[in-house]
């Protein structure tokens, strides 16, 4: 695919965060995949307007775990948003993600902070999903 091809190999998220990715998938189990996590830590840093470039770069998996027909485009597709200038995606798509979901992965710690398990959670993450979208 097209749009893969314009992605480098590994996808880095701010290193002093990996403890949030990991309790937040691991410990609270909220999501099944660092995956899954990196792209709503994205869309949530995106919503709120809020990026935060990557001072010390941890690699935490690669563009290959992505989903050719819905991750892909939704990368490609933030980051038009972003810049709104074709060719500026072309080369910083992946920073401009990982810069949004830099900023979100801690609104999102923000928000299950107070959550000892799964349940507690999915609940605390819910109420802030109706807050936000009704």
């Amino acid at each position: 695919m097209y749009l893969e091809s314009l992605l480098r190999d590994k996808i880095y998220i701010e290193e002093n965060t990996h403890n949030i990715y990991k309790k937040l998938k691991e410990e609270l189990k909220l999501f099944h995949t660092m995956k899954d996590l990196f792209l709503v830590a994205a869309a949530i840093g995106f919503y709120n307007q809020k990026k935060e470039p990557l001072e010390k770069r941890k690699d935490i998996f690669t563009k290959h775990i992505f989903d050719k027909e819905k991750d892909i485009p939704f990368i490609h597709m933030l980051a038009l948003a972003d810049r709104n200038d074709k060719e500026a995606v072309i080369t910083d798509v992946l920073s401009i993600a990982e810069e949004y979901a830099n900023a979100g992965i801690k609104i999102l710690a923000d928000i299950v902070k107070n959550s000892t398990n799964k349940r507690e959670a999915i609940d605390e993450f819910t109420v802030f999903l109706i807050e936000k979208f009704g």
